[in-house]
């Protein structure tokens, strides 16, 4: 009802981040084809900002976590591959994905090991008795005896990836700007002397969430890879894996272990935050943003993501306004969008912007 929308909207106006926002259109058939019933995925919960799962004690909530995957790394592995210099941007993509799919069936074949052994070193009794399926067969929930069962693997830093790719194809294939060694060099002091170059790589190339389909589109061509990817496995309790793009606060600690990457970001940053475009990047408008982050959504079809969208308050300053803002997010679900959660910036943000202009350019 458009009175509850409106309602929903201006409480999101407070700032304190609820009500969460997602797209039944989206989640229902999407979990029906991950085996779900009708029933259960009509009746789903969301675990956390991301996860929408079976509930009733029929799914796994946090205890199904198996891990993150940062797309960051693997992008500076694929960087500086022994194999050389890739003869195109095509053959470097392919080395990316071989680097994520090499990663993935090494990761998830530890995890396993994990699961299948968490019965037996961490028991969970209480709990168990509480999941379906289990305290009929004297199970403990770990062992895979609930209804349904999954290990969900959140992909961190799609933004930041996709923004890297896109210099990579513009600077070093396409216009030639630089050679790849080049570049690998200019990676591996972090830019030292060439700051204006890295302002260029930053500024002036295409970023993910300014509805550029350049970048965009690598952002689905990495995402739907990673999701398939991880779609491929059985988890350690005769389950299945779900790929979601989430990095909830892990972007930092995930950042400061890689290294300088060629959208501009230097080495230790912080990746993008979940869903979101990387910090400060977000140029055009809000509609930009969530057109981007619903094609995503639409065309790799990752089966949990946290988006965080910020506005600023004057947004929710007068009902007309507020008004605006509902019919802008009834256009992220009518696109594809899944999930949204909202932050609203206040002095503390704008004085950020004020002393770090770069890294908050996308504050108005």
């Amino acid at each position: 009802p458009e009175d509850l929308w409106l309602y929903a909207t201006k409480i999101l106006g407070y700032g304190t981040g609820s009500p969460q926002l997602v797209n039944d259109r989206h989640v229902i058939p999407l979990l029906i084809g991950l085996g779900l019933s009708p029933t259960d995925a009509a009746n789903y919960g969301m675990v956390g900002c991301t996860g929408p799962s079976a509930v009733g004690g029929k799914e796994l909530g946090w205890e199904s976590g198996g891990g993150f995957v940062n797309l960051a790394k693997l992008l500076e592995a694929a960087i500086f591959s022994p194999k050389g210099t890739p003869a195109s941007f095509d053959e470097f993509l392919m080395r990316y994905k071989d680097e994520i799919s090499t990663f993935l069936s090494a990761f998830i074949e530890k995890i396993n090991v994990i699961e299948r052994y968490l019965p037996k070193i961490f028991p969970s009794p209480f709990q168990s008795m509480l999941m379906q399926g289990c305290i009929e067969t004297l199970s403990d929930m770990n062992s895979g005896c609930a209804p349904y069962n999954f290990t969900h693997y959140p992909c961190a830093g799609i933004a930041t990836v996709a923004n890297a790719h896109a210099v990579i194809k513009q600077a070093v294939f396409k216009e030639k700007a630089l050679t790849y060694p080049a570049l690998q060099n200019l990676l591996r002091v972090d830019y030292l002397e060439s700051e204006p170059l890295r302002k260029h790589f930053w500024n002036d190339f295409p970023k993910f969430g300014n509805g550029d389909d350049l970048v965009d589109s690598l952002a689905v061509e990495v995402a739907g890879h990673c999701m398939a990817e991880i779609g491929r496995y059985e988890n350690g309790r005769r389950g299945r894996c779900r790929g979601g793009l989430a990095s909830y606060t892990h972007n930092i600690a995930l950042g400061k272990n890689t290294g300088a990457l060629p959208d501009g970001r230097h080495a230790g940053e912080p990746l993008s935050h979940g869903f979101a475009p990387s910090q400060g990047t977000d140029r055009q408008s809000p509609l930009a943003v969530i057109q981007s982050v619903a094609k995503v959504t639409r065309e790799a079809q990752p089966t949990n993501v946290a988006f965080t969208f910020s506005l600023p308050p004057a947004f929710f300053a007068q009902d007309e306004l507020v008004k605006k803002v509902r019919h802008l997010l009834g256009v992220y679900f009518k696109e594809g969008g899944m999930q949204l959660q909202m932050t609203v910036t206040d002095i503390e943000t704008l004085l950020a912007a004020k002393n770090e202009p770069e890294k908050n350019a996308n504050v108005m």
